[in-house]
């Protein structure tokens, strides 16, 4: 019964599992259980300022792409691939949908960890996700990339609501860190140039293929210049 209950205020794709929590956990209230469930594994907090946020969007443009984490339900990863020509950089993130009962569960919880000496684990997510969504068109791109489901109605709601969540909320520590650190380094080196490049001209293989042909004309007329230049007149 209480596994039923729980998987009804759950705003997030995955099923909650119950299964790591020890029946002899002390929990005097629903959210303290839901908070256990939601703590991922090997918790650390970092407790550092909040780093530069760069929109869905702005990632989208540098390269970067944006893909359900359905291993567990609160981690956000980024990883950088071994080899840049072939394959993208990845931020993976739980799938959640967003509706007004997303905003009730999620305002507890920040509620929750504000006031009891609970890890800041949820607080860090919705500080995470204000830094993805600036506007309706990182909704819009989060939604193509499966990660997000709004209920809303329009992009402009789930917009305001994921901005306004967390919003005066006091956050110390933020669990997400490392995966935005290595993000910060990713679009401040020479790879978010390479990213740009590679989404505008080779990341289909009709793009490749055009690109090459521009560079084979190019070549030969080149060539020919040369040969112009180079053969004496007779």
């Amino acid at each position: 019964m209480l596994k039923i209950l729980l998987d009804l205020v759950n705003p997030f794709d995955e099923p909650l599992c119950v299964d790591n929590i020890p029946k002899d956990t002390p929990t005097h209230h629903i959210l303290g259980l839901l908070h256990k469930i939601y703590k991922p594994i090997n918790f650390d907090l970092k407790v550092s300022a909040i780093p530069t946020a760069h929109s869905a969007v702005d990632l989208e443009k540098v390269g970067v792409k944006i893909k359900p984490n359905k291993s567990l339900t609160w981690p956000m990863e980024f990883k950088k691939p071994m080899y840049m020509f072939w394959s993208k950089p990845t931020l993976r993130m739980p799938v959640v949908h967003v509706d007004n009962f997303f905003e009730v569960v999620i305002r507890n919880l920040i509620a929750y960890e504000q006031y009891t000496p609970a890890d800041n684990c949820v607080t860090s997510y919705t500080m995470a996700m204000p830094m993805l969504v600036s506007t309706p068109a990182d909704i819009t791109k989060l939604g193509k990339s499966g990660v997000i489901v709004s209920h809303l109605g329009s992009n402009e709601k789930a917009s305001e609501m994921i901005s306004s969540i967390c919003k005066n909320v006091n956050l110390q520590d933020f669990y997400y860190m490392e995966p935005w650190k290595n993000i910060v380094e990713y679009c401040d080196s020479w790879l978010s140039n390479f990213g740009v490049f590679k989404g505008t001209y080779v990341d289909t293989p009709w793009k490749a293929i055009a690109l090459l042909a521009t560079i084979t004309v190019f070549l030969t007329t080149l060539i020919q210049f040369f040969r112009q230049q180079i053969t004496p007149c007779v």
